[in-house]
């Protein structure tokens, strides 16, 4: 999921800028976040579910019960999170 969310920034908003990528590690969850101050685009025009890119990230984020979420403007670049809950050794 990692690899194609990079695929995903490269492919449609990345504009030679820096990418910023954070994996942070707390007791009870782990967050990956790719920011990118690209091209972005309006999240009206597009539809998570149809988009293949978008919706196999998703997919298979949902599948090992994690979040997935993305903020982006146009012009301004995106944001995308993903998240995973953990137990506590």
């Amino acid at each position: 999921s990692i690899a194609k969310l990079l695929i995903f920034i490269f492919s449609t908003t990345f504009t030679g800028e820096p990418i910023n990528i954070q994996l942070v590690q707390e007791s009870e969850r782990v967050s990956l976040t790719v920011q990118d101050n690209g091209k972005g685009f309006n999240l009206n025009d597009i539809d998570v579910n149809k988009s293949s890119g978008l919706r196999n990230i998703r997919s298979r984020i949902d599948s090992l019960g994690g979040h997935f979420s993305i903020d982006s403007v146009e012009g301004q670049g995106a944001e995308m999170t993903i998240e995973f809950g953990v137990k506590p050794v």
